[in-house]
């Protein structure tokens, strides 16, 4: 079994513009490994999001895949049939988007919506399914009081800590996480990536982490993945890509981190 759960190679995406073809995503070749934390960094505008959903097959008009292969556990996503992509996402590729309150159904309580993500890709019944739910709620921090709140109840933090459990519920191969503490203030961020570092631990989590912001990848990551104008430019260990950056785009982002915030060593974190 190959230590790679997912292998990406030559991935392009283009978008239809008044000003012609854009090419967003350009040739991206990406590995995750078994149990990994891909971190995926990039300005804004550098194709970060229209990478991963590409890799989901989410891409709308006026945007195209042009090319190239993605495989999950050894099964090219491309090659499937259009039709069976739906039943691969939530169950093998699952996806944290960026903004919680617009994944979150407003007038559903979210143990009924986690409990109806368990459904679409289970067979089991709805009882079942719901007290499968509480407890995917409960592994987050959702305390089981809660759990039968509507998404406006619920604090900033709660929401994403949904989204997640949602994600993880039907206990996917690689999870996708869009910013996934975008918008949050730094001590709700804090708490988003400790529990995304004990899922990792405790589920053995295989997951691409996409974020603008260098240091708070590095914080979860075990590798970087540096994109600029739609390429992968630099990949390498955390401690590395701080120490030693190769590419000019790598090192004036490591520049630009404020001394204070800069991610201490793998050694000093251990």
């Amino acid at each position: 079994m190959s230590d790679a759960l997912l292998e990406v190679r030559g991935v392009s995406t283009e978008y239809h513009t008044q000003a012609g073809p854009v090419r967003a995503v350009d040739g991206v070749d990406l590995d995750v490994k078994r149990g990994e934390i891909l971190g995926v960094v990039g300005e804004s505008g550098s194709g970060k999001t229209t990478l991963v959903m590409s890799l989901m097959r989410l891409i709308k008009p006026p945007g195209r895949i042009l090319g190239g292969t993605v495989l999950l556990d050894g099964e090219d996503l491309f090659r499937l049939p259009r039709s069976k992509m739906p039943a691969r996402r939530g169950r093998d590729l699952a996806l944290i988007p960026q903004s919680a309150m617009r994944a979150l159904n407003p007038v559903i309580p979210i143990d009924k919506q986690v409990a109806e993500a368990i459904t679409v890709h289970q067979r089991t019944g709805r009882k079942v399914a719901l007290h499968a739910a509480r407890e995917r709620l409960e592994e987050v921090g959702i305390p089981p009081e809660r759990c039968r709140a509507y998404p406006h109840e619920l604090s900033d933090g709660m929401r994403q800590r949904c989204v997640i459990a949602m994600a993880v519920a039907n206990q996917p191969k690689l999870v996708i996480a869009d910013e996934p503490v975008s918008g949050l203030d730094v001590i709700v961020q804090a708490r988003i990536l400790r529990l995304i570092s004990e899922l990792r631990k405790s589920r053995g989590l295989s997951m691409i982490l996409v974020s603008h912001d260098l240091p708070i990848v590095a914080k979860v990551s075990d590798r970087i993945a540096v994109m600029y104008a739609g390429r992968m430019v630099e990949v390498g260990e955390a401690s590395t890509i701080f120490e030693k950056p190769l590419h000019s785009h790598t090192k004036a982002l490591v520049e630009a981190i404020p001394q204070a915030h800069a991610p201490r060593r793998r050694d000093e974190r251990e």
